[in-house]
């Protein structure tokens, strides 16, 4: 009988230990996985946002740079945007160490060949912003990079999100795992209580040392006990550690655990919270958001996911935006036991999204819509415009704004720009629209206006602008204000062809004599004058684009023999289209005009110093080729810099190269034509005064300006022969230009009698089709090749 027992005992306390030593491993094992996954879940979080924050302060620096005027600030901010590009990639190369999912290693790899298209294109906006093409870098921020930016912040959204999923996996699998230890738990109870009963039965025929192996047992089931609730502990610290709101409800909407960061929103301690309705909560800032948020748990009890955004009022009294998740949670049975909340506080990306859009379309100088919006308003009244309802466009241009920032500053400029809108509105209607175009360009939209009206509001504005005194620096200045002014009405449904009109309308206005208004009519002369310079400057703009400019040249020779043998060449601009070739006058005015004339001035230094470094034997053979350069290249900083280190790429060429410019140029811009020919001349280049004497007091300025040649206007040059004054002029331009150590180069020479006449008085050079016509510089570069072979 004793044996039996003993060996039913035995059997009974083994399998009761192979449960509890099974109870405790699986434990042991959930808590390690447990703290395995919790630690990954945190560094995943903590990468996560630093890609986040780094992606959006990316955003944030090229913001500022749009509103930054200074040089230097604008590189401490492309240097901060590169620290946080660095720091970007940082956290997502330690993303990539830790163990990832499939999906996860999707949406990351998905992301990365995002932010390989979207870098380029905004460190292409920080350059354009460094180079202060503001435009652009606009138009590439909010057509390219701000889509794309905002597609790299979706998609680590959607990373966020899936962790957040992978989090509530681990929670399915703790409670699955605790629901698995219950009921081994349950089985142990029973096997104790089997036991307990054969230890009673026992107890007659045991000894001590059989109770003290129960005891034993009921000692290890505390320990079992206090391991589950240190589970338990374990997942409350996991949530805590969450940065995200995170709430766990009953099916009914009770909340059974509130993590730290939600509970401190809710302005109560996490137990305070406990067995109250989620819908409840001080969050929600109205009955109605209460009433959806009930609606939302009982749909999501019912298996639907709830993902929106949603606004909430804090305990500080703070409003938050918040991305708002309800999950449901199901059991192995896939009975929904629990629903879980998470908000994460999206209210830094939604004010950036909201500055970003404020900033695409409003100038950071004014205030006012920019030239985009203000085109999107206009196209918008094109559609609506019915029968019988005029409106009008303002382009108003101002005049005379140069000489206060060429005067004072950029700064002074911009604060003149900053006070344009307060003198201007008092004139116009509060349903008006004002906007700055760019540069000191502004436009009005007046809607339902008659034409007496419209010129009222014109002429005021003129007054007004007319009349306001700007002191800078203890100088006082005026400016003025021309404006193109087009009637709308239902016709019209192009806003770039009113925009054209406008344009076209305040150019005439300029012309005539500033401070006055145009307005475009059907079949405007003025305005088809103006229109065909336009079209100049578009096909300009293509020859640029299609290389459809070329090079020529034409032969400058000595008069007199002297020390100088070589053969010199003024290099020459032509157009290409079709079989045609286009004389620089047809499209140079239009260039000059609308200030592109530098754009061909860049063309023509670049082509000329290719070719002539490419090109030995011409080079060898040559004495100097000459390059014109128009007003606009002469007083430009940057096209100074640009021939600076084109010559310290070639030095060789420097004593070769003379630049021409013209007289007026070089008067009407005294100071920075000096400081220009100083800085070359320092390298060896050679200057020409061009149209000598057709400026009202040339001598005069002779001696302000270091020139090497003085070229004499042709207007003397070609009647020399026949006419005693003309005779005169040039011979006294020579004597002159000659006392000061200066070469002379007569231009117009058609024939040998003028060029005789040019001997007697001593002119070194003489230029003109009497000597030989513009070819294509190739010609001359040809037959430079053929002579130096047959010397050879």
């Amino acid at each position: 009988m004793n044996k039996r027992f003993v060996a039913l005992f035995s059997i009974i306390l083994l399998v009761t230990f192979l449960f509890i030593y099974d109870v405790y491993k699986n434990v042991t094992e959930t808590y390690r996985s447990i703290s395995t996954e919790v630690e990954q879940q945190q560094l995943k979080r903590k990468y996560l946002t630093a890609m986040y924050n780094a992606s959006r302060e990316r955003s944030l620096g090229l913001l500022q740079m749009l509103a930054e005027e200074d040089p230097f600030a604008l590189d401490q901010y492309d240097r901060k945007i590169s620290a946080y590009s660095l720091d970007f990639i940082i956290a997502r190369q330690e993303l990539f160490e830790l163990p990832l999912s499939d999906a996860e290693l999707k949406l990351l790899n998905e992301q990365r060949e995002m932010s390989r298209t979207n870098q380029p294109l905004q460190d292409a906006v920080a350059k354009l912003l460094i180079n202060k093409q503001r435009e652009q870098a606009l138009d590439l921020l909010k057509t390219r990079a701000i889509p794309s930016q905002t597609r790299i912040l979706h998609k680590i959204d959607e990373i966020i999100e899936l962790s957040s999923n992978q989090t509530q996996g681990l929670i399915d699998s703790v409670n699955q795992s605790l629901d698995r230890s219950q009921t081994r738990f349950a089985i142990i109870i029973l096997i104790f209580l089997l036991l307990f009963l054969s230890v009673f039965v026992y107890a007659f025929y045991s000894s001590r040392k059989e109770k003290e192996l129960l005891q034993s047992n009921l000692q290890m089931e505390q320990e079992i006990a206090q391991q589950l609730r240190s589970t338990k502990d374990k997942l409350s610290q996991y949530t805590n550690a969450l940065s995200t709101f995170t709430v766990m409800l009953t099916p009914t909407g009770v909340i059974e655990l509130v993590n730290n960061a939600a509970a401190e929103s809710m302005g109560k301690n996490q137990d305070a919270w406990l067995g109250r309705y989620f819908h409840e909560c001080n969050w929600w800032v109205s009955d109605s958001v209460r009433k959806e948020i009930a609606s939302d748990v009982l749909a999501c009890a019912n298996g639907k996911t709830i993902d929106k955004e949603v606004e909430i009022c804090s305990y500080a009294g703070e409003m938050l935006a918040l991305r708002f998740i309800l999950n449901p949670i199901r059991d192995s049975e896939g009975c929904i036991i629990y629903l879980v909340a998470e908000g994460q506080d999206i209210t830094e990306r939604k004010r950036v999204e909201k500055k970003i859009s404020y900033h695409a379309s409003h100038d950071a100088l004014t205030g006012l819509i920019n030239r985009y919006e203000f085109e999107h308003r206009l196209s918008l009244l094109l559609q609506r415009s019915e029968d019988h309802e005029y409106h009008y466009v303002f382009y108003m241009d101002l005049d005379q704004f140069k000489i206060v920032n060429d005067s004072c500053g950029h700064s002074a400029g911009d604060e003149l720009i900053r006070q344009i809108p307060s003198i201007i509105k008092p004139s116009i209607r509060k349903s008006d629209i004002l906007a700055r175009l760019g540069g000191d360009e502004f436009g009005i939209i007046i809607e339902n206006a008659d034409l007496s009206i419209v010129q009222k509001i014109a002429e005021e504005i003129i007054e007004a602008i007319s009349q306001y005194q700007f002191v800078c620096e203890g100088k006082a200045f005026r400016i003025g204000v021309s404006i193109g002014i087009v009637e709308v009405d239902e016709t019209m449904v192009v806003p770039d062809l009113v925009m054209k009109w406008t344009d076209s309308a305040c150019y005439v206005a300029k012309d005539k004599g500033r401070n006055s208004y145009h307005i475009y009519v059907s079949g405007d002369e003025k305005l088809i004058s103006r229109q065909k310079e336009m079209d100049w400057i578009s096909r300009i703009e293509m020859a640029l684009q299609q290389g459809d400019f070329e090079l020529y040249a034409q032969p400058i020779v000595e008069v007199v023999n002297g020390e100088d043998k070589a053969m010199n060449y003024e290099l020459l601009v032509r157009m290409r289209s079709g079989n045609q070739v286009i004389p620089p006058g047809a499209f140079l005015p239009a260039a000059e005009r609308y200030n592109r004339a530098m754009d061909v001035d860049y063309w023509v230094f670049s082509e000329a110093l290719k070719v002539l470094s490419e090109n030995s034997d011409f080079l060898e053979a040559i004495g100097y080729c000459s390059i014109n350069i128009s007003a606009q290249s002469l007083v430009s900083h940057e096209f100074l810099q640009f021939v600076l280190k084109r010559l310290d790429e070639v030095p060789d060429l420097a004593e070769k190269i003379t630049i021409e410019v013209t007289e007026t140029a070089a008067i009407s811009n005294l100071t920075q034509a000096r400081h220009f020919i100083a800085e070359l001349r320092k390298v060896g280049v050679r200057f020409a005064l061009d149209d000598f004497g057709s400026g009202l007091s040339s001598f005069g300025y002779l001696k302000n300006l270091r020139v090497d040649f003085l070229k004499i206007d042709g207007m003397f040059v070609k009647d020399i022969a026949d006419d005693p004054i003309d005779y005169a002029m040039v011979k006294s331009i020579h004597e002159v230009g000659h006392v000061m150590g200066l070469k002379t180069i007569a231009e117009f020479v058609e024939n040998k009698l003028v060029l005789q006449k040019l001997k007697k008085i001593g002119v070194n050079y003489a230029q003109g089709y009497g000597i030989g016509v513009p070819e294509p510089l190739s010609v001359f570069i040809d037959d430079a090749r053929k002579l130096k072979q047959a010397k050879s």
